[in-house]
């Protein structure tokens, strides 16, 4: 057999191999965007593996949730689950052009104490919002006008002009694009919020999910070093 046909046939048999169901978490907002199409190139790969995807924007206990995998966004704090960073977000303030009309724009972040601030409430410090400028960080306490554990709600809830909020860039490039929101203290940005696949301690990992994790993570690299 030559070495091309000797390949093909390796590569089959590795094929038929990747079988069964992954139990997959991830954010509501980021999942469907990001997660989803990585499944569906998966999937493609190898047929014989079925997918159930987990949108939940809290950390879910993956024992307890029966997940083989996670997406997590933010600092990991359950120290049982191995990881692997993929990249991070960028994070902006931003508000509605409405709202900066009627209560004016923040010039530094010790401004934002005298505005109404959009709060999302599954942060690790919900009411303390931190920035960066040259390097340094400044941690400003926030009054929550609005609050909700959905990322969509709370950047919907600043562009109706409840508030002031922080999000991921690309979650409101969208509202960025068609003016219904504007980045705010440009000069003082949060730092970025890191992205990690996380799974279950094991001795050994079923080949699907040891599979789907590297095939995850190769895309996730490269997809998150393209975003602005």
């Amino acid at each position: 057999m030559s070495d091309i046909a000797a390949a093909h046939t390796e590569a089959a048999e590795r094929t038929r191999e990747i079988a069964g169901t992954l139990r997959i978490g991830s954010s509501t907002l980021f999942g469907p965007t990001y997660i989803v199409p990585t499944i569906a190139a998966f999937m493609r790969r190898h047929p014989a593996v079925a997918i159930q995807l987990v949108l939940e924007d809290s950390f879910q206990d993956l024992l307890k949730a029966e997940l083989d995998l996670a997406i997590r966004i933010g600092e990991l704090s359950d120290s049982r689950a191995m990881a692997t960073r993929v990249g991070a977000l960028r994070r902006v303030a931003f508000a509605a052009p409405e709202y900066l009309l009627k209560h004016g724009r923040p010039k530094v972040p010790g401004d934002l104490r005298a505005h109404c601030c959009v709060i999302r409430t599954l942060t690790k410090s919900p009411q303390r919002w931190t920035f960066e400028s040259a390097g340094k960080p400044e941690t400003i306490p926030v009054a929550a006008c609005f609050s909700s554990d959905n990322a969509g709600a709370c950047n919907e809830a600043v562009a109706e002009a409840v508030g002031i909020g922080i999000a991921p860039l690309w979650q409101i490039a969208g509202m960025l694009e068609t003016g219904r929101v504007e980045l705010i203290l440009t000069e003082y940005e949060p730092p970025p919020t890191p992205v990690h696949v996380v799974w279950p301690q094991a001795s050994l990992l079923p080949t699907r999910t040891r599979a789907f994790i590297d095939f995850l993570a190769a895309r996730l690299r490269s997809g998150l070093r393209a975003l602005p």
